[in-house]
């Protein structure tokens, strides 16, 4: 069965919080959502077991958020989106992957 969790953050909040957990068909419709909206999805089995065990409107441990930050900055890396201040002698810094 299909599964989903979606997350928020607000930066008032000491971490992002399980925000909405769902399976079946509800879960293909927010995945469906969330892609049309252009939000980056990610499914890897062990995290979503890991997030599974929190309770919607639990804050995610540091180790958790520290993981997907990276896993949210490494994609956005991939796609050629780099943080205004990754410039050298005002052009951006290239990378080959």
């Amino acid at each position: 069965m299909k599964k989903s969790i979606s997350i928020s953050y607000n930066s008032s909040q000491g971490a992002p919080t399980i925000e909405q957990k769902v399976s079946g068909a509800a879960a293909e419709q927010l995945n469906q959502a969330a892609q049309e909206a252009g939000i980056l999805l990610h499914q890897d089995e062990h995290l979503m077991s890991l997030l599974e065990s929190l309770e919607q409107g639990e804050e995610i441990p540091e180790s958790l958020y520290v993981l997907m930050a990276e896993l949210i900055s490494f994609s956005y890396l991939l796609q050629g989106k780099f943080p205004e201040h990754w410039h050298k002698d005002g052009n951006p810094i290239e990378l080959e992957i």
